[in-house]
């Protein structure tokens, strides 16, 4: 039953899942209006700002979610399901690509916009960026995955625990770790 008069944009996530599974259109794109700027930035991030493998990721991503909607299970967070599937195409994606060419796409563009900077500020901001991308990429695929959906994507713990299919605790354990890990690691740029 398709309702016209209903105001999307006041409907939550969860219950415009619901309308999507029943095929509503205008509750997808309603979920298309609120997601599509996040979903791109994830993708544009964790692809070396490869414009067109974003674009490619995000139509692929809401096109899943059109397709795989029967298996969204109310009452589960709609935001972590959506990750997850991000997540897994992502993982898909990085089977075919070399990902280490992608992040150094990424590291020459974030190197070439700190040039505008102040140039004693430039040099600090350099030198703890490299330490800091060294650290990272030190650091397990698992870590990495963890680091970015808490630091850069801002996803809550209970958000990445749905993600990773593990207890909030855990999450919390490892991102404890991880820090601490860091921490210890770039001590000197404190």
């Amino acid at each position: 039953m398709i309702t016209f008069w209903r105001p999307y944009k006041n409907i939550s996530d969860e219950e415009l899942m619901r309308l999507v599974q029943c095929r509503e259109e205008k509750a997808f794109d309603e979920l298309w209006r609120r997601y599509v700027p996040a979903m791109q930035n994830f993708f544009f991030r964790r692809t070396g700002g490869n414009q067109l493998l974003t674009e490619d990721l995000t139509q692929d991503l809401f096109l899943q979610l059109w397709n795989a909607s029967a298996q969204y299970q109310s009452p589960q967070e709609f935001r972590p399901w959506l990750f997850t599937i991000a997540f897994n195409l992502l993982r898909n994606t990085y089977r075919d690509i070399d990902y280490q060419a992608l992040y150094a796409a990424e590291v020459v563009a974030t190197a070439e916009e700190a040039q505008e900077e102040d140039p004693a500020l430039q040099i600090d901001n350099e030198r703890l960026f490299e330490a800091l991308t060294h650290e990272l990429n030190q650091l397990t695929a698992p870590e990495q995955l963890l680091f970015d959906l808490r630091f850069t994507d801002e996803l809550s713990i209970k958000e990445i625990a749905a993600i990773f299919s593990i207890p909030e605790g855990t999450v919390k354990s490892r991102l404890h770790t991880l820090i601490l890990k860091l921490r210890k690691k770039l001590e000197d740029y404190a």
